[in-house]
């Protein structure tokens, strides 16, 4: 989910090759600027043709604006952050050590961050390893 939400984001504030609304393809931008304007028949009806890809390009200017006035960017990074933590929290629930590396690693190549502490099965494997090849050398 965070990946995809970062996919989104990324098309918004046109860090993109590609762009959602532009390609006009229902985005979680899209959506949430229509949660925000549940009061406002005429935002909402812009959004909707948004949604069905109907907008024209003065159109998809204003859908925009009114991402912007919404603070629909910083909506999605609050999200995105959100996800991204319990994707590192779900870490700590698995018991294979090898696929816990694994899923550590794309954590960080995907949100470039870097996960310590979260793959101790190693150290305990190595350490315990170590000290059998010493014992067993000695």
């Amino acid at each position: 989910i965070a990946y995809q939400i970062r996919d989104d984001l990324d098309d918004l504030i046109g860090q993109s090759d590609t762009d959602d609304l532009q390609s006009m393809r229902p985005s979680l931008p899209l959506a949430l600027a229509y949660e925000r304007t549940k009061a406002k028949p005429d935002e909402r009806a812009l959004l909707t043709k948004a949604w069905r890809r109907e907008c024209n390009t003065d159109e998809l200017e204003q859908v925009r604006a009114l991402m912007k006035e919404y603070g629909i960017e910083d909506r999605c990074k609050v999200l995105l952050e959100s996800y991204k933590e319990e994707a590192v929290r779900s870490l700590a629930k698995l018991q294979n050590a090898s696929l816990k590396g694994l899923l550590r690693r794309v954590i960080s190549k995907i949100f470039t961050v870097e996960l310590k502490g979260w793959c101790s099965e190693f150290e305990t494997r190595n350490a315990a390893s170590s000290t059998s090849s010493a014992e067993a050398a000695g």
